[in-house]
């Protein structure tokens, strides 16, 4: 397995591809027949679950502004939404609304009468293997987007909750795949494209509170 994890690494694979190829590995070279099992279980799962959209460093340069993934959903929702349409639900000036309708439609990601081009039950999601300051400005974005929720919002429409726990650096991995599988299990489970369904935004944190030497003070 670890060479399986090896090889993955090298060859530059995405996490989700990554993690297909390391499942395939397991099913068919475990030694014991329950690892076989679980293994070919939840690469039949993986299979089943819709694709996450990914881009390149160049292309995500040109969306990394958090609206640009709502108005994806919004018109996979509700195709051929007028301009004021969104910009209504979104809170946003309709000039904002119609650059991102522009930068979407470059990359093929809506089509001249504003109907999305990918499957309806595509994930809208950031691939972890984009590292720039595009992403991590998405990432604050949001976060700001929480912050005002925090105080407009009332409790029945929003949920906050955070813990502070100690993890073996060994574990993280671990953690972050459950936490992957959460969410996308929270998708499977309630995710509706209904009319009036409203829009959430549904995100999570994991990092370190202590210093223990190996934070880089110049990441920005």
């Amino acid at each position: 397995i670890e060479v399986a994890k090896e090889i993955a690494k090298k060859l530059a694979f995405a996490e989700n591809e990554a993690e297909a190829f390391i499942l395939s590995v397991k099913k068919h070279h475990s030694r014991d027949t329950i690892s076989r099992e679980l293994a070919e279980k939840e690469l039949k799962e993986k299979q089943q679950q819709a694709p996450d959209l990914s881009f390149t460093q160049e292309q995500f340069k040109s969306i990394k502004e958090w609206y640009n993934f709502s108005i994806l959903q919004l018109l996979k929702q509700s195709p051929g939404l007028s301009v004021k349409n969104l910009s209504d639900k979104l809170r946003l000036p309709q000039e904002k609304i119609e650059t991102a309708l522009s930068a979407l439609s470059i990359l093929n990601l809506i089509n001249p009468a504003r109907q999305t081009t990918s499957n309806k039950k595509t994930l809208l999601s950031v691939n972890n293997s984009l590292t720039s300051k595009e992403v991590q400005s998405l990432h604050k974005d949001i976060l700001d987007k929480a912050k005002v929720a925090l105080s407009e919002q009332s409790i029945e429409q929003r949920e906050f909750s955070s813990c502070q726990l100690f993890i073996p650096t060994e574990n993280i991995p671990e953690v972050k795949k459950r936490m992957i599988s959460f969410r996308r299990q929270l998708i499977r489970d309630f995710s509706r494209m209904d009319d009036n369904t409203p829009l959430y935004s549904f995100s999570y944190q994991l990092f370190k509170l202590t210093n223990d030497g190996d934070i880089n003070d110049d990441l920005s």
